[in-house]
């Protein structure tokens, strides 16, 4: 599958983009659940298929319908908050003065029903996710996100496979906008998340796997692009003949969403990693990610010298127990420990009198050269030469044996 933003070519989803507009066009909008039109209108617009018309109707309809108005303004902030934001949004552009109706309301119920410690009744997570965009500086706000950062490290860290994947997604925009979310927080969130995934690419359900390939892609789009590459490749292959899922609007915009979200990062990964060259702190993508891209990606062989990261070769041994056809080379010096590894023939283990520093040769085409600092192994102190050139390659892994 192509994953490209540049629709100068046939989109890879254009059936699901046509069964939108459809759907969306010939059912009255007040027939249709307010998250999945504004999920629908946000997803065509992401994909480049603005609706104005549509657009236009439905803002008639909430100046016009007072009780439609009203119920979304209650109902729809704590059932799906970035349903809810999407609107605010779609307002700034079409109607300002409704925009201050619908952020007053949520700003007025979250400083009615806050407790002392923060906590916000009814859905605390969603009024703190619509707070940060509408209201930053506002107590309310700083008190809530204080709340929501205390669940986060109390709760949500500790247990990330337990919490629901849509609230997962939250806490990762959320945290992520404040800068709370630190690489070790990221990573280990999304290590926790991606161990879940089947072998069919799966994250649960279909829903779990929208919102946590979108997770996913919050947390290291880079380093967990296989997974967020086989999580979409699942939902692809649930699509029916229409290009839906489950003729469900609401789910099939939200896959929509999520693949416009990741399919820009993903595009710039692999044609970086089809690429030659030098990689360093000052990349665009993170050195850490691309690391684990790289690893992710080996099919042959992975030669490791003197790296000592006991990190680094359990990430290597979890490849090489994926991919049949990986083999691992070890090579350390009379100076350094001998690396203590399960038996297995596709593991061959060399001593060498030469103290070299830490590197890595991943199938003779990504060479990395790690820090002496072993604990920074993933860090931005990484090096990263890629060799897409064959020749070069083969004469670097002959320095190699």
């Amino acid at each position: 599958m192509n994953y490209t933003a540049n629709w100068s070519i046939q989109h890879p989803f254009e059936s699901s983009l046509r069964w939108l507009e459809e759907q969306i066009s010939q059912k009255n909008i007040q027939k249709i659940n307010m998250d999945a039109l504004l999920f629908a209108l946000k997803a065509l617009r992401l994909n480049g298929r603005d609706k104005p018309e549509m657009i236009s109707t439905l803002f008639n309809t909430l100046r016009e319908d007072l009780n439609f108005k009203l119920k979304t303004m209650i109902d729809l902030p704590q059932k799906d908050p970035e349903a809810y934001l999407s609107l605010l949004e779609l307002s700034h552009e079409h109607d300002i003065k409704l925009e201050s109706e619908l952020s007053n309301s949520v700003l007025d119920d979250a400083k009615r029903l806050q407790l002392p410690d923060g906590a916000i009744l009814g859905n605390h997570l969603a009024f703190t996710y619509i707070l940060i965009h509408i209201a930053p500086s506002e107590n309310v706000t700083k008190l809530a996100l204080e709340y929501a950062k205390k669940v986060f490290e109390e709760k949500v860290l500790k247990t990330t496979e337990k919490i629901k994947p849509k609230e997962v997604l939250l806490y990762t925009k959320i945290l992520g906008t404040i800068g709370f979310l630190t690489h070790e927080r990221a990573s280990i969130m999304s290590q926790t998340l991606a161990k879940n995934q089947k072998a069919d690419g799966s994250l649960g359900d279909i829903e779990d796997t929208i919102y946590t390939f979108r997770s996913l892609a919050v947390l290291d789009s880079v380093g967990h692009s296989e997974n967020i590459k086989r999580a979409i490749e699942f939902i692809k292959s649930k699509l029916d003949q229409k290009g839906s899922i489950d003729k469900d609007i609401r789910l099939t915009s939200l896959f929509l969403i999520g693949w416009s979200e990741v399919s820009q990062v993903l595009s710039h990964l692999n044609q970086l990693l089809e690429s030659t060259e030098v990689i360093t702190s000052k990349a665009k993508l993170p050195v850490k990610g691309i690391i684990e891209a790289s690893l992710r990606k080996a099919q042959n062989q992975i030669i490791m010298i003197n790296v000592t990261s006991k990190r680094f070769l359990e990430t290597v041994l979890e490849q090489l127990s994926l991919k049949n056809t990986l083999s691992l080379v070890l090579v350390y010096s009379s100076k350094t420990a001998k690396p203590e590894v399960p038996q297995n023939e596709r593991i061959k283990i060399k001593q060498i009198d030469a103290q070299v520093i830490p590197l890595v040769l991943i199938d003779k085409r990504t060479l990395l050269i790690l820090p002496q600092d072993q604990d920074s192994v993933f860090s931005e102190k990484c090096v990263i030469l890629l060799i897409n050139n064959q020749e070069l390659g083969k004469k670097l892994s002959m320095l190699f044996d």
